[in-house]
């Protein structure tokens, strides 16, 4: 797993480094809703709560939009009040699924509760995965602890049924490089270091 491989849905929520301290912490996307009505510009352009933004549209036409960023501030949805006519806290909310085609699909928010690091950024997936290991010059990756668990049991089993475990669409895209008889207990080792790693909040080892 290299890229995005050939998934087109993510977790609203993914483990990646800190790139302050190498630990594990937690990026959530952005959530953008269109502003529709010219007066409302000025609110977003100037509230706490929300960034503004001018995005290119695929037919060359700009829209404005509102940015929400969870997990900054210490403001949550429920928190919003003042919204213009016709927006609800619940616009920004994440729908089931995210998806990598939105626009502004790398944008979110870092919190490492390791520093305290609490900021806007860009993700870079998956180089700022924190569950990433290499074998062989190539880089296996998981979105998160819960999806790391479910890809090193994948792995270590001997009969490895994708149906028995909630990852099963992202375990159908593990390179078969890493699915080798050979490869299974370097592998199994590098992952269950990195969960060690997690769960005793240590910084990341390199890939």
């Amino acid at each position: 797993m290299t890229g995005y491989y050939d998934l087109n849905l993510m977790p609203h929520v993914v483990t990646v480094r800190c790139p302050n301290c190498a630990r594990a912490a937690r990026f959530e996307f952005a959530e953008i809703v269109k502003i529709e009505r010219k007066q409302d510009i000025a609110f977003f352009r100037h509230s706490d709560q929300f960034d503004y933004r001018v995005f290119n549209g695929s037919q060359g036409q700009n829209w404005h939009a509102a940015i929400y960023y969870p997990g900054l501030n210490g403001i949550t949805l429920g928190a919003i009040e003042g919204l213009p006519k016709g927006y609800a806290p619940e616009d920004w909310a994440h729908d089931s699924v995210w998806s990598p085609s939105m626009v502004g699909q790398d944008i979110g928010s870092i919190v490492c509760h390791h520093c305290d690091l609490r900021k806007k950024t860009e993700l870079s997936w998956p180089e700022d995965a924190y569950f990433q290991i290499a074998y062989k010059g190539k880089v296996l990756w998981a979105f998160n602890e819960d999806s790391a668990i479910s890809l090193l049991d994948f792995i270590e089993s001997e009969d490895r049924q994708r149906n028995k475990h909630k990852y099963q669409l992202f375990l159908r895209h593990i390179p078969s490089h890493f699915l080798h008889k050979h490869a299974r207990g370097p592998v199994v080792k590098k992952l269950a270091k990195a969960l060690e790693n997690c769960g005793a909040g240590l910084p990341v080892e390199n890939a």
